[in-house]
């Protein structure tokens, strides 16, 4: 699929590390956006989904489409259209970061391959993950328990002209630290320039209110 290649990269090191569990148990990890405009693309991740009981998308390029939607156009003459995987096959998982932790991945990962064992803290700890993957356009302000504090009007989570909901923020700056793209600031309270947003939902992701309306073995 279409991204930088981090994402890739942190892909390659959970299947050198899991290689034979993940064989065993078919489960796909896949980053980057989708093109739909290459056939040859579109046809490998359906086959991808095809030859996997599991199917799990890495990163912001391949939850969202991140900043590949904002890519719509001509190359070398022909149309370019990017969306989320989830857009053309059934994911399960979907774990969101521009790139994610390497270590958030790996617990994925982990959790997955001990869901079948009846382990509550991995139903506990896949549940937010589910739930993003479920939700190609989250509704505006859905409630604390469904894992989203931040309005969405578009396509992906949480970044649209107002993504920060003041009304849960807390002015702790979580969000602003672990933005890749540098686009929040904050005084009181955090403020986008969406001018410099790269459609990525991490900020959202990380917040703490979000944190905070897990159980306490998903955190």
């Amino acid at each position: 699929m279409v991204g930088c290649g981090h994402c890739g990269k942190i892909i390659r090191s959970i299947e050198k590390k899991y290689y034979d569990k993940l064989k065993e148990k078919k489960i796909a990890l896949v980053g980057g956006a989708v093109n739909l405009d290459d056939e040859k693309e579109v046809k490998k991740i359906k086959e991808i989904r095809k030859n996997s009981d599991i199917l799990i998308a890495v990163g912001s390029c391949a939850v969202s489409g991140g900043f590949q939607r904002m890519l719509i156009g001509l190359e070398n003459g022909f149309p370019q259209r990017f969306v989320r995987i989830g857009d053309v096959v059934k994911v399960d998982y979907a774990i969101i970061g521009c790139p994610p932790d390497e270590e958030e991945v790996e617990k994925v990962v982990e959790a997955v391959l001990n869901k079948d064992k009846e382990i509550v803290d991995s139903y506990l700890i896949l549940k937010p993950y589910e739930i993003i993957a479920g939700r190609p356009i989250i509704d505006t302000y859905m409630k604390v328990n469904e894992v989203l504090l931040t309005s969405n009007k578009e396509l992906c989570l949480g970044c649209d002209d107002a993504p920060i909901n003041y009304e849960f923020c807390t002015g702790c700056g979580t969000c602003v630290a672990k933005c890749p793209a540098n686009a929040l600031t904050i005084d009181e309270k955090p403020k986008v320039n969406i001018s410099k947003c790269i459609k990525c939902g991490t900020c959202f992701f990380n917040c703490i209110r979000v944190k905070e309306a897990l159980p306490s073995e998903a955190r």
